[in-house]
Formats: C-alpha cells, sequence, structure tokens
C-alpha cells in the first residue's frame, strides 16, 4: 500500500509573513488616525456651520425685505432685468462721459494742428473705454494730409492718428480723407 504524500506546511516559519503582519498593523493605525482626524473635521465644520446659521437667517430676512420694498416701487428684480442692468449701466456713464465732454477743447487742440491747404468737414467722437475721434476732411494734396497725420501724432492730446481712406475728386482735384485718431484730453 502507498503512504500519502504529506508536508507539513504549519512547521516552518516565512519570514515575509511577519513582515506583512507589520505592514498590515501600520496601514490599520494610519487609517484610523485617518478616520479620527476626518470625524473631528466633520465637527469642527459642524460648529462653524451653526454659528453661521443665524447670520444667514439675518441675509435671508434683509434680502426678502429688499425684494419686498423694490416690488412695492415697482422695480423689477427678475433674472432677464439683472442681466440688462450692466448695458444700462454703461449707457448711463457714456451719457455722463458725453455730458462732460469738452468740445471746446477738442476743436482748440485740433485747430493747433491743421496745416493750410486742408479743411475739416466732419468730426465725430466715440467715447468707449477710449476717446477716438473721427475726421474727415479734404486738401489741396496728399502730403498735406500726411504734414496733418504726422502733426497729430506729434501733439500731446493725440495719439495713434490713422488715414482710414482717401480718394481724389476728379471733378475738383481735392483730396478727401477720412482719418482716425485717439485722443488724450480728460473731460472737463
Amino acid at each position: 500500500m502507498m503512504m500519502p504524500f504529506r508536508i507539513n506546511l504549519s512547521s516552518r516559519y516565512r519570514e515575509y509573513v511577519g513582515l506583512a503582519r507589520i505592514v498590515l498593523v501600520l496601514i490599520a493605525a494610519v487609517l484610523v488616525v485617518a478616520i479620527v482626524w476626518d470625524l473631528q473635521q466633520a465637527v469642527t465644520l459642524s460648529g462653524q456651520a451653526s454659528q453661521m446659521e443665524p447670520a444667514v437667517a439675518r441675509v435671508r430676512a434683509q434680502d426678502r425685505y429688499f425684494v419686498e420694498q423694490a416690488r412695492g416701487e415697482n422695480v423689477d428684480l427678475s433674472d432677464a432685468a439683472l442681466k440688462r442692468l450692466p448695458k444700462e449701466v454703461g449707457f448711463a456713464n457714456k451719457l455722463i462721459a458725453e455730458r462732460t465732454f469738452s468740445w471746446t477743447k477738442l476743436l482748440g487742440e485740433l485747430e493747433e494742428t491743421v496745416p493750410p491747404g486742408l479743411a475739416i468737414n466732419g468730426v465725430q467722437h466715440d467715447l468707449g473705454k477710449t476717446v477716438t475721434i473721427r475726421l474727415s476732411g479734404s486738401a489741396t494734396d496728399l502730403e498735406i494730409i500726411t504734414a496733418f497725420t504726422l502733426a497729430l501724432g506729434t501733439h500731446p492730446a493725440f495719439y495713434d492718428p490713422e488715414l482710414v481712406q482717401h480718394r481724389v475728386r476728379e471733378r475738383t482735384g481735392l483730396v478727401e480723407f477720412d482719418l482716425r485718431v485717439g485722443h488724450r484730453g480728460e473731460a472737463s
């Protein structure tokens, strides 16, 4: 009869099993510390939230009061109205800038730069983030327009002059132009 093959695995000491056990114990200890720290943070945040609740309630009450007051004064506080508000404020600011813009100062500064032989027929201004002046006019030749553009560029009140277009009128021989220039003058 044959004897069964037997190996006793429990009698042999394996070093890696002890090392694995130490690693698992350390991982468990780190996890316990992390759980305790998370619980402490949760308790702290809960305390802070309970302290903020009265302030939030007070702000909500003020919000309701202001909304009711606005309704009583027929002020529209809808989302669409609030989206329109920046445009309306920009328009109001533009009106204020238009009202305080000094045409006398601008025309005086332009007069200092206009050479003989050049006539300005139109002046428009755009009061955006920067003040841009659009000029249209005519001159006896293109060199005069070039001299005017250079004079605008060197004048302290103007910057970045740009000749947008020019054309020669065959009937009169005059050179008509459109020019754009930045204006540093402050509203007064």
